[in-house]
């Protein structure tokens, strides 16, 4: 039983390696994601203004929006006010195609109302794709399914380790006094 339980939990980490390995790569990058979209996309993301320039309204930018893209209905809206060094981040339209319900993005300077792009798709960026690959891997509704087969897998991984290498967690917790006055002994000592 014990051969079988560790080559399930070896293979099995085997194959569970790739996943967590993609996860972590692009965690990693994302973590800079708006960064590299400044870097990559200035014209889309960046905007200049000064600390003391007020925002359009809510309701004028969301005019402007539905006004220009009449066959979109807005679905939600990335609000973004911090000015630092007479630059800052800007304001993106996530709006639905009515044909079909596509979600698509629009990027919009929030102090002039200027639109800054036209409508392109979620994953049309290289950190929205990373972004795709790192929740949904690339599968869209099935990455979801496929993220939870995972996380059972990784369930079991746990479970069947600590089963495993039960007799290390067991040490690991035990207070064990002669060795710690030894520890403790060498460190004064020295």
């Amino acid at each position: 039983m014990r051969k079988t339980l560790f080559k399930w939990h070896s293979y099995l980490a085997l194959v569970s390696i790739l996943p967590l390995f993609i996860i972590c790569i692009t965690g990693s990058i994302l973590v800079f994601k708006a960064e590299l979209d400044t870097l990559l996309m200035p014209q889309k993301m960046q905007v200049t203004a000064l600390p003391q320039t007020p925002r359009l309204s809510l309701d004028s930018l969301i005019n402007k929006v539905k006004n220009t893209f009449v066959n979109y209905e807005i679905g939600t809206w990335e609000i973004f006010d911090n000015i630092k060094n007479n630059q800052g981040r800007t304001d993106t339209a996530y709006i639905i195609r009515h044909t079909d319900n596509v979600w698509k993005k629009v990027y919009l300077n929030q102090y002039t109302g200027e639109i800054l792009s036209e409508p392109v798709d979620l994953d049309h960026d290289l950190t929205d794709w990373l972004l795709d690959l790192h929740y949904q891997l690339l599968l869209a509704t099935k990455g979801a399914f496929f993220g939870f087969v995972i996380a059972l897998l990784f369930l079991f991984l746990a479970i069947s380790g600590i089963i495993l290498y039960r007799h290390f967690w067991l040490k690991f917790f035990t207070l064990r006094f002669k060795k710690a006055k030894q520890i403790f002994s060498v460190i004064y000592i020295k």
